[in-house]
C-alpha cells in the first residue's frame, strides 16, 4: 500500500543479457534464440484533489518482455520483421490525499525500455530511434543509425549478430507499423494533462522533469513552461480556473484529432501486414505476421479506449468547472481593453467597443494600426495638422522639408468600416514658397481653407481656399478647385487657429502687430479674420476683429455651438483698473461668436494661471456649454486640466473645476479633441507624450457636479513622433496624423469605448 504523496516514480532502466550460445544462421533462413520478441507495458496514473487544487501523480508501472526464438528469412535482406509492442494506461482516482492505492510491484525482469517511455510519458516521433540492446559488462549499446534494416552477417549468429537480429525485429515493419510507438500526439497529450492538473507551486518541478527528457521538442517545452514563465505575481482563482478550462479544451480537441490519426495509421499498418501475410512463404513467418495483425487490432482498440476516456474525462471536468466557476464580475479579472458583463451563462469578459477578441486577448483591428499617409517616402513632414468635416471627410496639411518647406495637402474619406481612402498629395503653395505651421478647416459646404505663414520668424500670413467636386464630374467628388492665395498680416512668428462655420465662412485667429500712437513703437494684439469662400475657391474677407489688446501666442480654439467658439492663448499681462498690478494671462480663455457678418468676443476672459509659464495647450468641448482646458505647466513640469462653464444666455465663462494634475514631466505637445465619444456622454480627451516617450490618450469622465473623474492613460503609439495632430470623427473614432523623427507621415484610427 502506498500513499499518493509518496507515489513511486519510474526512473530505472536496465538492459537484457543475451546468450552467447546463439545458434548459427543458415544461408536462406536465420534463427536466433534468447532474444526479446515482445514487450508489454502498463502504466497506472492517478489524479485527485479539487478544482482549486488539482493534483496528478504516476503511481506505478508494470513491464514484461518475452524471450524466445526469432526466425526470419534472408531472401530479401530489406524485409522487415515484426516486433509486437503493447502498452496501456490506466486512470485511477482518489478523492483525498490520504486515499490508499494498491501499486503494482516493480518489474523484476531486466528489460531495456526507451527512456522516454518513463515520466512524463513523452512518446513520440522523436523517439523512433530510442530502441537499443546492450550486453552487460560494459559493451557499447548497439543502436540503429536509421530506419533501414542494419546489415546482417551471413557467417554466423554471434552475440553481436543476435543484437542485430533483435534490432531487425524491433525495426521489422515500416515506420508506422503496430509495434512502433505512438507519435508526438500522445506525448503532447500527456504533457498537457500534467500541466493542466499540476498544483500551484509545482511549475519549477515540472519544468525540471520536462527538461531532462531529451526528446521533448522546443514547441512542447515552451508550451509546458508557459504557465511558469509568463505569470507575473500570484495567479487568482479565476485565472487558475480559466487556465485549467482552456487546457482541458485543448486536451479534448487533441484527443479527438489524435484518435483519428491513430485510426488512419493502424488502417495503413493492417493493410501492410495483410500484404506481408499474403507474400510470406515461411509458415513461421506467416504465423508471426498473423499475430502482428491481431496485436495491431488489439493495440488500436486499447488506444481508442484511452482517447475515449480522455475525452470523457475532459468533458466531465469542463462541465464541473462551468457549474462551479460561473460567478459574478467581482470574481472575474478581464484583460486590457475588455470589461466584465453579466450574461445568461454567468459573468464573462467582453471586448470593449472598437476592439476585437475573446475577452482576454482584445486587440485593436488592423485598421487601427499606423498606416503610411502617402504611398511614397519622398517627403519629410513637419507641422502636421488634421481636420474632419462634412461627416466623413478629412484633410491633412503639413510642411514638406524635402520640397523647400512647401505646403502639402492630402484629403480623403473615412468609411464606416474604418477604411480610409486618400487622394494624391497636392501642394497648396506656389513653387519656391514655404508654409510654416499650416492649419486647415473644412465646411459642410464642400469648402477647405488653409492658413499659414511663409517664414518661420517673420512671415506673411496667407490664406487659400478650395472647393471639393466643383467640376461636377462623376467620380471627381474629391477633386480640388483652388482659388488664389491672399495675405492678411505681416511679421508673423506664431501658429494660427482656424474654424469653419456655415455658409462656407471661416475664422482665422492670429497674433497681429500695428503701429500705435508712437510711430516708433509697434503694438501686438490678438486679431481675427472672417472670410467667405466662393464656388471657385475665391476668398473674400468680410472683416478683421480684434479680440484682445494683449500680445498672444500659442493660439488654440474649439467650436462650442453652431456659431460660438472658445479660444485659448498665452497672453501678455493685462491691466486691471481695479488693481495696481497687471494680471498675468498665462492660460487665458475667451468666448467668441459669429453674429451675421461680425465676430464678437467677451471682453472678460478667464485666466486659469496667473503665475508660472504655460506652454502647449488644448481646449475642447466635452458637454453642452462645458469645455476642458489642458496645458503644460513649464515651471512646475506638470500637465494640468481645468473645466469651464459657459452661461447659456450671457456666454460668460466661469471655472467649474480648478486646474488639477494629469501627470508630471515635460511633453513637447499637449492638445485636446472635442466630444471624443458622443454628445450624450461627456468625456475630456487629452493627448500628449508620456515620460517614457510613448504617445498617450488621457480620457476623463465628467460627473454631475461637472468635476473630472476616473482619468486614465491609454498609450496609442509606442514610439516618439516629431509632430502630431488629431481629429474626432464621431461614434467613438479618432484619427491621429503624425510623423516620425525622420519625417515619414502616418495616420492611425483609434477606437474609443465606454466601459
Amino acid at each position: 500500500m502506498l500513499k499518493l504523496q509518496e507515489a513511486a516514480s519510474v526512473t530505472w532502466t536496465e538492459v537484457p543479457e543475451f546468450s552467447d550460445s546463439a545458434g548459427a544462421q543458415k544461408a536462406s533462413n536465420s534463427t536466433c534464440t534468447g532474444v526479446v520478441t515482445g514487450v508489454d507495458l502498463e502504466v497506472i496514473y492517478s489524479y485527485f484533489g479539487d478544482v482549486q487544487n488539482p493534483q496528478a501523480k504516476i503511481v506505478g508501472a508494470r513491464v514484461s518482455h518475452r524471450l524466445g526464438v526469432l526466425s526470419f528469412t534472408l531472401e530479401d535482406p530489406s524485409e522487415r520483421q515484426s516486433f509486437p509492442f503493447v502498452y496501456s494506461v490506466s486512470f485511477l482516482r482518489a478523492e483525498r490525499d490520504d486515499f490508499l492505492l494498491k501499486v503494482p510491484p516493480r518489474p523484476q525482469l531486466p528489460v531495456l525500455l526507451p527512456e522516454d517511455l518513463f515520466y512524463p510519458f513523452t512518446i513520440g516521433s522523436a523517439s523512433r530511434l530510442g530502441w537499443g540492446v546492450s550486453p552487460l559488462g560494459g559493451r557499447k549499446p548497439c543502436r540503429p543509425a536509421s530506419h533501414r534494416s542494419p546489415p546482417f552477417d551471413r557467417k554466423g549468429c554471434s552475440q553481436t549478430k543476435a543484437q542485430a537480429g533483435v534490432q531487425n525485429a524491433m525495426l521489422g515493419l515500416p515506420d508506422n507499423a503496430v509495434h512502433m510507438r505512438p507519435k508526438g500526439a500522445f506525448r503532447s497529450l500527456v504533457v498537457a494533462v500534467l500541466i493542466a492538473l499540476a498544483p500551484q507551486g509545482s511549475n519549477a518541478t515540472l519544468k525540471a522533469k520536462l527538461s531532462t527528457d531529451a526528446h521533448l521538442t522546443a514547441g512542447d517545452w515552451k508550451e509546458a513552461a508557459r504557465a511558469g514563465t509568463l505569470q507575473v505575481g500570484e495567479a487568482t482563482v479565476a485565472e487558475n480556473v480559466e487556465f485549467l478550462s482552456k487546457t482541458l479544451s485543448r486536451f479534448r480537441s487533441f484527443a479527438l484529432t489524435a484518435q483519428q490519426s491513430v485510426e488512419e495509421r493502424h488502417a495503413n499498418e493492417e493493410q501492410l501486414l495483410q500484404e506481408a501475410v499474403a507474400q510470406a512463404k515461411d509458415p513461421k513467418v506467416k504465423t508471426a505476421l498473423q499475430r502482428s495483425v491481431t496485436s495491431n487490432k488489439e493495440a488500436l482498440d486499447e488506444t481508442k479506449s484511452i482517447y475515449s476516456n480522455i475525452v470523457t474525462f475532459s468533458d466531465s471536468m469542463l462541465s464541473l468547472l462551468k457549474k462551479t466557476s460561473s460567478g459574478n464580475c467581482d470574481q472575474l479579472i478581464c484583460g486590457l481593453h475588455a470589461s466584465c458583463a453579466e450574461t445568461l451563462s454567468g459573468a464573462s469578459c467582453v471586448c470593449d467597443e472598437g476592439y476585437i477578441g475573446q475577452g482576454k486577448d482584445c486587440k485593436p483591428p488592423a485598421a487601427f494600426a499606423p498606416h503610411l499617409l502617402l504611398g511614397e517616402n519622398a517627403v519629410h513632414a513637419s507641422d502636421i495638422h488634421v481636420t474632419a468635416f462634412d461627416g466623413n471627410k478629412i484633410a491633412v496639411v503639413f510642411r514638406d522639408e524635402n520640397k523647400g518647406n512647401a505646403g502639402a495637402l492630402v484629403v480623403g474619406t473615412v468609411e464606416e468600416a474604418g477604411s480610409v481612402e486618400l487622394s494624391p498629395l497636392e501642394l497648396f503653395t506656389a513653387p519656391g514658397a514655404a508654409a510654416f505651421s499650416p492649419v486647415v478647416a473644412g465646411s459642410d459646404g464642400q469648402s477647405l481653407a488653409i492658413a499659414w505663414r511663409d517664414n518661420a520668424k517673420s512671415g506673411t500670413c496667407r490664406l487659400r481656399a478650395a472647393k471639393l467636386g466643383a467640376s461636377g464630374i462623376r467620380g471627381a467628388e474629391m477633386a480640388l478647385t483652388w482659388g488664389p492665395a491672399m495675405d492678411f498680416c505681416n511679421g508673423q512668428a506664431h501658429k494660427m487657429s482656424i474654424q469653419a462655420f456655415d455658409k462656407n465662412r471661416f475664422v482665422v485667429l492670429h497674433s497681429d502687430k500695428a503701429r500705435g500712437p508712437d510711430p516708433a513703437r509697434t503694438e501686438s494684439f490678438g486679431n481675427s479674420v472672417l472670410a467667405d469662400v466662393g464656388e471657385s475657391g475665391n476668398v473674400s474677407v468680410l472683416g478683421n476683429f480684434r479680440f484682445t489688446d494683449s500680445a498672444v501666442a500659442r493660439l488654440e480654439a474649439t467650436k462650442v455651438s453652431k456659431n460660438g467658439f472658445v479660444l485659448a492663448a498665452r497672453a501678455s499681462p493685462a491691466v486691471d483698473e481695479m488693481s495696481p498690478q497687471p494680471v498675468k494671462q498665462e492660460a487665458m480663455a475667451m468666448y467668441g461668436e459669429l453674429v451675421g457678418e461680425d465676430l464678437v468676443f467677451d471682453p472678460n476672459p478667464v485666466n486659469l494661471e496667473t503665475e508660472g509659464q504655460i506652454w502647449a495647450r488644448g481646449v475642447s468641448l466635452i458637454a453642452p456649454n462645458t469645455v476642458a482646458y489642458a496645458y503644460q505647466d513649464g515651471k512646475n513640469q506638470q500637465l494640468k486640466i481645468a473645466v469651464l462653464n459657459i452661461h447659456p444666455q450671457t456666454h460668460r465663462m466661469q471655472v467649474a473645476q480648478v486646474p488639477v494634475s494629469l501627470g508630471k514631466g515635460f511633453s513637447p505637445y499637449v492638445s485636446m479633441l472635442s466630444l471624443p465619444y458622443s454628445a450624450s456622454d461627456p468625456y475630456a480627451m487629452t493627448y500628449f507624450q508620456g515620460d517614457d516617450g510613448t504617445n498617450v490618450l488621457n480620457i476623463c469622465g465628467l460627473s454631475a457636479e461637472q468635476k473630472l473623474q476616473n482619468c486614465e492613460d491609454f498609450p496609442w503609439l509606442n514610439q516618439k513622433v516629431s509632430t502630431v495632430s488629431g481629429a474626432s470623427l464621431g461614434e467613438g473614432r479618432v484619427l491621429m496624423a503624425f510623423a516620425t523623427p525622420s519625417g515619414v507621415p502616418y495616420y492611425s484610427l483609434v477606437g474609443l469605448s465606454k466601459k
